[in-house]
């Protein structure tokens, strides 16, 4: 029988954990395979360890630390051939595991699968929005492949993958670790060393996981913002990794003020308004394809490029915001 280890940092989210816990056990059952799981709880919190002990999982506590260093600690308890990550507010479909399975034996050489995590059937308008923003090209770039069935199962790089949905085989994880420092987005600085030593990833379209979108502008802001932080530190310590989708929401930001100063100096007034209404025109063109969500659409496509580009920005900078928790809950309970 095949072993997989999962990986699972929480905090303050007990009753997306029992739901995540109940779908990675019923999947692996359903498969055949033995999933251990290896939680971490981030920080104390009394109402996920009752739900850990409730349900017979053992878990190590730490002081609040970063995602990725909380993963890193987990690390050395894992003994199985392949390492499954997902976040506490994800759950698997009943094929998750036997999907993985024919995943792995059609690729046989590689480092690391993974594939998109979707919107939740009973999600919110709103919620249904954001997923439909985040796996917009004009939105996510080369990145929506993460919140859609893009292709093909195939060859690709760490643009393609996400830590919430994310398999790496062990004998990979003994030579990287996750940057500890790293607020978000650590699993593209190992994956992109991982591909440049030789490892294969495979994006495979049939691995998906469930995921909770942000039920408000405010919480995704924050959301996208600590994604823009995370490549922004990456940025910095791989910039061989660097691609203009990852730059461009940042100069953007970044044209605005300066252009406005520009003209309030005596520019002319079109080098402000004639992008910005290029702009406009794009955002309002892309969400015609959503005539039941056009509006909330609409508002979001330059919610989602400007907090990453600031968050970019911040990275870029070294500037870590206060608004950002380590592991910070949702503001709404499922």
């Amino acid at each position: 029988m095949l072993q997989v280890d999962v990986v699972l940092i929480t905090r303050g989210r007990h009753e997306w954990l029992r739901r995540c816990i109940h779908s990675v056990r019923d999947s692996a059952e359903r498969a055949g395979i033995g999933a251990r799981l290896l939680v971490g709880l981030n920080g104390a919190d009394d109402e996920s360890a009752r739900v850990l002990h409730e349900l017979d999982v053992g878990f190590k506590t730490f002081e609040p630390t970063t995602p990725a260093d909380a993963r890193n600690r987990l690390l050395p308890l894992s003994t199985a051939e392949w390492v499954c990550f997902i976040d506490d507010d994800a759950f698997a479909p009943p094929g998750y595991f036997s999907e993985f399975l024919k995943a792995a034996g059609r690729n046989p050489e590689a480092s690391a699968i993974g594939g998109p995590n979707f919107t939740p059937p009973a999600a919110s308008s709103q919620e249904r929005a954001v997923g439909e923003v985040l796996s917009h090209r004009f939105a996510t770039f080369t990145s929506s492949a993460r919140y859609a069935a893009r292709g093909p199962e195939r060859a690709c790089d760490e643009s393609a993958l996400i830590l919430c949905n994310l398999f790496i085989r062990r004998s990979t994880l003994l030579r990287e670790r996750f940057p500890a420092r790293i607020d978000c987005a650590e699993e593209n600085w190992l994956l992109a060393r991982v591909k440049r030593g030789g490892g294969g990833l495979v994006y495979s379209p049939g691995l998906y996981v469930y995921h909770e979108r942000r039920p408000t502008i405010a919480t995704l802001g924050r959301q996208v913002f600590k994604y823009g932080l995370g490549r922004g530190q990456n940025l910095r310590l791989q910039p061989e990794t660097a691609r203009v989708p990852h730059l461009l929401p940042a100069f953007c930001v970044l044209y605005a003020p300066l252009s406005a100063m520009a003209a309030a100096l005596g520019a002319s007034k079109a080098v402000l308004v004639a992008p910005v209404a290029a702009y406009a025109l794009l955002c309002g063109f892309f969400s015609l394809g959503f005539p039941k969500l056009r509006l909330r659409v609409l508002a979001l496509f330059p919610v989602i490029h400007s907090c990453y580009g600031l968050g970019v920005i911040a990275g870029l900078a070294r500037v870590k915001a206060t608004i950002l928790e380590t592991h910070s809950p949702i503001e709404r309970a499922p």
